[in-house]
């Protein structure tokens, strides 16, 4: 089971060096989407939402798992659940005025638009639109810190900077509960989630010391409005150095 931790913590006081990502995700792209799929593995509803989100994760497609905890007690305790997940939708839900309701498989992307996670049409419309997709954001790198670099486009006085620890692609079968019997792959679950820098204005520049990490994660930095929760940057990161 992945560690369950949830740390909010303002500015992080550890050092190692980051760079952008090669491989999976493009360093060179301009624009990203950030898929946050809530789901459970004590959802009947949910595999086909799973196997779906594997495919829509590429190079500029950030493809994220975020298992939540409300199914819990349908017979069946999902390995990958976080209680982080489970607040951060229901956060979601407040600020788009649907009074803290959830459901899965629910897909949010770039922390604004909200479709039933295997609706594939609906989905790879709306992130087929480049108006839809969010600027990356720039960092420099040096020895022992990181500066974030202003926004290329700010429409909010306000931002938090978060980092978004994931896993690997995991396969969990399920003896028990709604899915018993099934083998279901998650696509990138999210472990951790932790704020860098909060009420951000996105003129400035924002040094942190560089980020500490763990060599069996990966990790992308988002920048959302404090208010509505959207979206507005995105920096994928992998880190070197001696690994926690």
């Amino acid at each position: 089971m992945l560690l369950k931790r949830w740390i909010c913590s303002g500015i992080i006081s550890i050092f190692m060096v980051a760079f952008l990502t090669q491989g999976a995700l493009s360093k060179s792209a301009e624009h990203y989407y950030l898929l946050e799929l809530f789901t459970s593995q004590s959802c009947s509803s949910c595999p086909a939402a799973d196997a779906l989100l594997q495919t829509l994760n590429s190079d500029t497609v950030i493809a994220l798992s975020c298992n939540v905890t409300y199914w819990n007690h349908l017979h069946w305790e999902d390995t990958l659940s976080q209680d982080f997940c489970t607040q951060r939708q229901r956060q979601y839900s407040i600020v788009q005025g649907k009074n803290g309701r959830v459901f899965t498989p629910e897909l949010m992307i770039n922390g604004k638009k909200s479709i039933v996670g295997s609706r594939k049409e609906e989905i790879t419309r709306y992130i087929s639109n480049p108006d839809h997709a969010v600027d990356r954001l720039d960092i420099e790198y040096q020895n022992d810190h990181i500066t974030f670099q202003p926004l290329k486009r700010s429409t909010s006085s306000k931002y938090n900077i978060i980092l978004m620890e994931y896993g690997k692609t995991y396969t969990q079968h399920i003896p028990s509960g709604e899915n018993s019997g099934r083998s279901v792959q998650y696509t990138n679950p999210v472990t951790s989630l932790k704020t860098l820098k909060q009420d951000w204005d996105g003129t400035t520049h924002i040094t942190i010391p560089s980020i500490k990490h763990n060599s069996q994660l990966r990790y992308i930095v988002i920048v959302s409005d404090i208010v509505t929760q959207q979206i507005h940057a995105i920096a994928p990161l992998a880190a070197i150095g001696n690994a926690s």
